[in-house]
């Protein structure tokens, strides 16, 4: 049955004055959908999959910057107070080093939070595209 109803929906024509009435439900939605994909865009992401290739990302982000601070301290060290623009970011953060307990730590963190900033930022592009 769902197979004929899509049948049935592909041949009619759509237009974009057009609300159509289809077995009591709106087709509005349906009209808008075939509309983005003729362009060949269809709105809609995938927030998981989205939301996980960031959080790898930005463990593999976290993976080289621990690599980076390892390698060159001071150099990483005053890399972040320009990014924080901090004048004495030895003040704060010149006795830090990077342990291996430290270092999950922040890979979960960076991990968890680039998936949960992306699945968010899918959330709102769905939201926003339906509009």
């Amino acid at each position: 049955e769902v197979a004929a109803e899509k049948l049935k929906l592909q041949q009619i024509e759509f237009r974009d004055d057009l609300n159509i009435i289809y077995k009591g439900r709106d087709l509005k939605i349906y009209v808008k959908k075939l509309k983005n994909m003729e362009n060949g865009h269809y709105c809609q992401i995938n927030k998981n999959g989205f939301a996980l290739a960031a959080g790898g990302v930005m463990g593999a982000i976290y993976v080289v910057c621990a690599i980076f601070v390892a390698l060159w301290p001071n150099f990483a060290l005053q890399l972040f107070g320009w990014l924080v623009h901090l004048v004495n970011v030895e003040k704060f953060a010149g006795d830090v080093a990077i342990t291996f307990g430290g270092f999950l730590a922040g890979l979960l963190q960076a991990v968890v939070y680039g998936y949960i900033g992306a699945w968010l930022i899918a959330w709102l592009h769905n939201k926003f595209c339906r509009s």
